[in-house]
């Protein structure tokens, strides 16, 4: 074994634990931010998902609605398993369809999915073999809370 190995060994070594460290502190971020989905014609939907993630434990607030005046809105917890965030929501109001927080549904209601810099909403639908899960809308990252892409591809517009 010449000297040199042992110095190669331990940068390799290193390096590996240095990349590693990275991936790791990337994947606590994975589900940080806040993402906005925003339509310019049809119904004119408007949601948006703020996430603060702590390992595997992540918190924010959610709404879904429409910029003609309906909507619901409230807070969410979740764990990530597997590059999917299951979620459990409560609501801002009666109208949101879960409890009035900080009463959280006592199931997983939805999961999240980062797919780039967006992230994929997949809804619980009630099907004919039973809950399954469907993909519901992409939402695009923000810069300074303003949306960054907009969808005004409408079929009825």
């Amino acid at each position: 074994m010449s000297p040199k190995q042992p110095k190669n060994v331990l940068l390799t070594f290193f390096t590996l634990l240095t990349f590693f460290s990275m991936s790791h502190a990337w994947a606590n971020d994975l589900f940080n931010g806040k993402w906005i989905y925003e339509q310019t014609c049809g119904p004119q939907q408007v949601a948006s998902v703020r996430l603060s993630q702590k390992g595997s434990d992540v918190t924010g607030e959610w709404s879904d609605g429409s910029t003609r005046g309906s909507g619901v809105y409230g807070q969410l917890k979740g764990k990530l398993k597997n590059n999917r965030l299951f979620v459990r929501y409560c609501g801002g109001d009666e109208s949101a369809g879960y409890g009035i927080c900080p009463k959280y549904a006592a199931e997983v209601s939805d999961y999240f999915v980062r797919q780039g810099k967006d992230l994929v909403w997949y809804k619980k639908t009630n099907k004919k073999l039973g809950l399954e899960y469907e993909r519901y809308l992409v939402l695009y990252s923000t810069i300074n809370d303003n949306s960054t892409i907009v969808d005004s591809h409408c079929a009825d517009n």
